[in-house]
Order: C-alpha cells, then structure tokens, then sequence
C-alpha cells in the first residue's frame, strides 16, 4: 500500500481518490475549498450548466437515473459528485481548508513533503495534482475598471447579494458562462449589454425534461443508461472527427451552425453583428437554444467596439459612446494554460516545474513531467476536450494513475524518460499544428501558439493509449542512501 496526496476535490480529484482508494491505498485529499465539487462548487451563476448531456457526463461506474434534463444543471451535477464521494468513501480522505503553496519531492527517501498556507506539511509516496484546467478565473483588463462604483464579479464568483432586478447589467464576453447568463437575466434586468470580442459559433441545445417514468425504466434496466452513454459518446466522437479528420463534414457542419444561428436572429443586422470571423471548432464551439433570442429583446444590446475607459457608473467604447451601467459582470473565463502556476512545485535537480513549462505546459500523456518522478497530474496538459466529456477523459487518467502506483516498488521513484516524453510531444503538436485549433487565437493556445489545453484525437484514442501502464517508459531507481549522522526530510500533519 502507497500512501498518494491529491491535490484538489472536483472532478478530476474525486474520480482519482476514487479509483485509488478501491485499489486499497492510503489517500489523502487536499482541498482549498469547503466542499466537493471544483468549477461545479464554484460556478454558480444564473443558468449555470453542463454542455455534455449528463449520461454521458458521469462516472461510467456510478451511471445516475436521478437526473431531470438530459444537460442536468450545476446544482445537479454537484450533487452527483458529492453523492459519489460519500458512496466510494472519499469524503473521510479529505482535509477542507488545505491551500496547498509547495510540493517538493525528496531524492533521499523519494517521498514528496506538500506544504500548505499555514506551513504545515504532509510527507507522501505519490503527487496527484487534481488542480483542473479552469479552476483560476480571469478578470477584463478594462481601462479605470477599478474606478467603477457599482458591483463587478466574475461569472465564477458571482455575487448573489446582487439582484440585478431593475439594473443595467454590463456582460463582457460572449463565453460558454455568458451565454448561459444572458438569457436567464434578460427580462429581469433593466438593460443587458453584451460586449463581444469574438463571437462563437452556436449550435442548437437538444435538451429537455426527463420524466418520471425514464426514471423508473432507468432504474430497473440499466441497459438504458448505457445505451444512452453510448449514443452520446458516439456523436460527440463523430463530431470530434468531423473537426479534425472530415473537412467536408466539418464545413457542413459549419454550414448548419451558421443557418442555426441566422433563423434564430431572424434580422440580417442582428446576424451580422453574431457571426463568427473564424473557422468552426477554431474555438469552442457553443450549445444554446436560448441566447440568440435573449439577445433579439429589445432590452439586450450586443456592442462589438473595444472599451476605452470605464468610470464610476458607465462604459464608453472607442466610438466614444458611453453606455450606463450598474453591475459589470466578467465573463471572461479562465487560466486555462496555467495548471499548477499556483503551486511551486519542485523535483529532481532542483527543477521547478513552472521552469520546465517556461515555453508552455507539456506532459507525458498529460500526467507524467520527465525529473518531477512518482507524480501524476490529472487533467493535465492536452487532455482537454474540444467535443466529448471531460469525464470520460478523467477515468482514463485515474486507471493509468492507479496502475502507476500499483507498480512501482515500495520506496522507489518512477520518473517517464525525457526521450519518451519528448517523442510523445513531438507527435502530439505535430498533430496540433495541422488542426483546426491552431487556425485562430483562444484558451487553447499560449501566446506563442503552443496547443497546450486539448487532446487531437478521440477519446477512444486516448483510452488505448493509456489503457496500460508501461513501466518501460519509466526510469525506476530506489531511494538514495541517507549520508551518515542525516536523516531525510519529513513532513508533520
């Protein structure tokens, strides 16, 4: 039995203490937060919601006949995890309240010392940072922003003191969180301006109420889950492959979201001012039945100028037009290409893991960092998904993880070779250089155009490549001699 710190409770965190613990290992869990539940605990503005229908967005092991729509909302989905946490015995492996700030791995014992906020430590044999791609929200750089005197919130730190009832409300972004927002606030708010950058491609939402009786039917054969987890995960792999495999049916799917999005605006100004510059999946591609009506209201605008200054109550654009406002809200998503920038994380040789990624993040199968050994990261460097659920992304990871930590000798540390690491990285941009996500600027990519949030493949790729855990890929040495009249490092709890 291996004693693993995970660092993070979301999704990604719960589905590796998960698959470690039922390999009987000693976990431990380190959660900032006060809860379960990662960007689901944390995103908890109006219309809040998942993009991937919820049969395919679940644990394949804990398929839920519970949910009510087939895109279940946020506070369903937490309750989901946080139901799977208690059910599998992860809630018990978990200290809330621990924000971790170092983690150093100790060449003498190969043992890993995490050190939280308040200085106290704890020692481990495997690293797992669970951290998640947007988990750090990024805030507008508007010109004498701090100047404004009404509320201002990031859509991931809403504030619900704020009732935006009678007010004029400012959205800045036309992201994934904005167009959920955008309907459910229009009619309630006096006025609702949009600022829009880059306007994203939309396709329609096939969601409805579940009923009663799918329940039921769900329950006494759960063929039906499956069946549905099958079907879901077939058309988002098509719709993968059509992105980076079928130009011909990537345009004609572009085709459809463009003639989608101009019967919905209905007015040709309206549609021009939506429709997107770039090429279909260049950024991520948006699901909503309900946006582009909101924005057809005549108290919602959509503003494309740049803003120029903000003052105590309004936004001016660079046409000089000055536009009141009462509340800002920024939805502008997150650090995506970050991953741990929080965390300083050192390894072998004094490296530091923000070091090795100066020229943006990059790991073996998104998990293992050559000279940082006996760590795995979850949901790490390109694995995230353009069309899929991340979730079935997770499950991969945790298997191989496990397998990892099953394997490695007890006292030893594995660490992947930097030429398997490289020549694993090598093929993986090559791939991203020629696809459709290297074609426009977005959170995909750093600033010199390095892919470094998604996976170029399907998911089933993915779940073949790390199906087994080679521990030829690995170099595996056993800890060091202590030097005489020393002892190692060692952690307190």
């Amino acid at each position: 039995m291996s004693s693993v710190i995970v660092i993070g409770a979301g999704f990604s965190g719960v589905a590796a203490a998960i698959e470690l613990i039922r390999a009987g290992h000693d976990v431990t869990v380190l959660e900032r937060g006060p809860e379960v539940g990662g960007v689901w605990r944390e995103n908890t503005y109006p219309g809040a919601a998942c993009d991937v229908p919820s049969a395919y967005y679940s644990f394949s092991y804990a398929p839920s006949p519970h949910w009510s729509r087939v895109y279940a909302g946020q506070a369903e989905i937490l309750d989901y995890l946080r139901d799977n946490a208690d059910r599998f015995g992860v809630y018990r492996r978990i200290r809330f309240g621990a924000d971790v700030r170092r983690a150093e791995f100790d060449e003498t014992d190969n043992r890993w010392i995490t050190t939280l906020d308040d200085g106290t430590s704890v020692t481990s044999d495997f690293l797992v940072p669970a951290v998640g791609q947007l988990s750090t929200p990024v805030l507008a750089d508007l010109p004498g922003g701090e100047s404004f005197a009404g509320e201002q919130f990031h859509s991931a730190q809403w504030d619900h003191t704020v009732d935006v009832t009678g007010k004029h409300v400012a959205v800045i972004g036309t992201g994934a969180s904005s167009i959920q927002i955008v309907p459910k606030i229009a009619g309630r708010a006096a006025s609702v301006t949009v600022y829009q950058r880059s306007a994203p491609h939309l396709l329609p939402r096939p969601d409805f109420r579940l009923t009663r009786a799918h329940a039921v039917l769900a329950r006494r054969a759960p063929v039906v889950l499956r069946a549905q987890r099958r079907l879901w995960q077939g058309i988002t792999e098509g719709f993968t492959a059509a992105l980076h495999d079928a130009p011909r049916a990537r345009e004609a799917v572009e085709r459809f979201s463009l003639g989608f999005m101009r019967l919905q605006a209905r007015d040709a100004g309206l549609f021009a001012t939506i429709k997107p510059d770039h090429d279909l999946g260049c950024k991520r591609v948006l699901f909503s039945n309900t946006y582009i009506p909101a924005l057809r209201r005549p108290d919602v605008h959509v503003v494309t100028g740049m803003i120029a200054a903000v003052d105590t109550a309004a936004i001016t654009t660079d046409d000089g037009r000055r536009r009141h406002a009462d509340v800002i809200v920024h939805g502008t998503g997150f650090a995506a290409g970050g991953f741990l920038d929080h965390v300083e994380v050192r390894g072998t040789g004094g490296a530091v893991l923000s070091e090795a990624w100066t020229d943006g993040p990059r790991a073996y199968l998104g998990m293992s960092v050559p000279r940082f050994p006996n760590m795995f990261l979850m949901y790490g460097p390109n694995t995230n998904l353009g069309s899929g659920s991340i979730v079935a992304m997770l499950e991969c990871q945790a298997g191989y993880i496990r397998q990892a930590v099953d394997a490695v000798p007890d006292g030893a540390a594995a660490t992947v070779r930097p030429e398997v690491e490289t020549a694993y990285d090598d093929g993986l941009q090559a791939r991203l250089e020629g696809g459709v996500w290297s074609r426009c600027d977005s959170w995909y990519r750093t600033e010199a155009g390095r892919v470094v949030s998604n996976w170029p493949g399907l998911v089933r790729e993915y779940r073949r490549r790390t199906a087994t855990f080679d521990a030829r890929d690995y170099d595996v040495r056993p800890p060091l001699p202590a030097p005489s009249g020393t002892v190692g490092l060692a952690g307190t709890v």
